[in-house]
């Protein structure tokens, strides 16, 4: 989970290469991941907002039961704002 302002560090002066910030790039990822999926880019871009605060929160999914509990609350919260289950 990226909590923080990151950057994707290329040094102009020395690559010629212009600084892409998180910002820029992040929603990139997401359309490429929606489409990939099948998915509408703002039910995604939900999903991942909402997988991240939970990782914020302390939720992991580094075994099953963590995983379903973590996944059970990501589906209840979308659910709640008219996204469909992304897990099916």
């Amino acid at each position: 989970v990226m909590s923080f302002f990151f950057f994707f560090f290329n040094d102009t002066a020395t690559t010629g290469i212009d600084t892409l910030s998180l910002h820029d790039a992040l929603p990139i990822l997401v359309r490429e991941e929606a489409v990939i999926g099948g998915k509408a880019f703002s039910d995604h871009l939900s999903h991942m907002a909402i997988h991240g605060i939970l990782h914020l929160l302390g939720y992991d999914h580094d075994d099953l039961p963590s995983a379903n509990k973590m996944e059970g609350i990501e589906i209840e919260f979308l659910k709640k704002i008219g996204v469909n289950n992304p897990y099916q």
